[in-house]
């Protein structure tokens, strides 16, 4: 384990440093670098598959839940914050494409990395919630020198993080968080879809609803389900 652990994280430093020099180099909303990106990133999601496929898809799905109204709910409200604040006027129609297109990459490689890898892992030593916080904490300082440095694209990180961890500890399943993922960010290709986009607070209190509204579709859903219960706190390692 320790030596997978080592050799994921060179490639995701590798990665990082790569990506961020391909932004320095050229900007970061054009179509072309955000290919070379993508292609960084499939190879380091062929590395996290090789080497931590068996933990990634370890959990026992529980997708019972996903039809209850509070999960609907927040989804909807989640999936709402591009749509009302999102603004990429200025790309061309080809550049969306492209971008919505590798989306899905993106959301592949980090929900491997940040749910499957980093939150299953601590989950097992410190419990499910310690997880989500550290990995989304840690989801969020990978994204430095990725997003402009503003309150909104931080907290923007962090709570959609938190969000897609509670989905993953509820129902186990990657596939789904992938698709909230990927989603997410495609949408903001579409945009904008408003004439006059709301400001960016609209957009980081709708993220405190959607939230609101996934933790307590956990606990109305999940939270009387003994395997839960027992995620919740710390378990021996395995």
């Amino acid at each position: 384990m320790r030596r997978n652990l080592l050799i994921v994280g060179g490639v995701e430093l590798v990665l990082f440093i790569a990506t961020r020099l391909i932004i320095a180099k050229w900007s970061g909303w054009e179509w072309q670098p955000e290919l070379l990106r993508t292609g960084c990133r499939m190879a380091a999601t062929f590395v996290l598959w090789i080497f931590f496929r068996a933990i990634i898809f370890s959990g026992q799905q529980r997708p019972e839940g996903i039809g209850h109204p509070l999960f609907i709910a927040a989804l909807v409200v989640l999936l709402s914050v591009p749509l009302l604040i999102g603004n990429w006027a200025f790309m061309g129609p080809f550049t969306r494409v492209v971008f919505a297109a590798t989306s899905i990459v993106v959301a592949i490689h980090e929900e491997f990395l940040f749910r499957g890898i980093i939150q299953t892992i601590i989950a097992r030593r410190l419990g499910v919630l310690k997880a989500i916080v550290i990995s989304s904490t840690i989801m969020t300082v990978w994204h430095v020198g990725a997003l402009p440095l503003t309150l909104f694209n931080f907290w923007q990180v962090f709570a959609i993080s938190c969000i897609l961890g509670l989905i993953f500890a509820a129902t186990q399943s990657i596939f789904l968080v992938v698709l909230v993922h990927a989603l997410y960010d495609a949408i903001w290709s579409a945009t904008p879809v408003l004439a006059a986009p709301l400001a960016w607070y609209w957009g980081a209190t709708l993220l405190f609803i959607a939230l609101t509204l996934t933790w307590f579709w956990v606990r109305s859903v999940y939270w009387t389900n003994p395997t839960f219960q027992n995620s919740l706190r710390q378990e021996p390692v395995r």
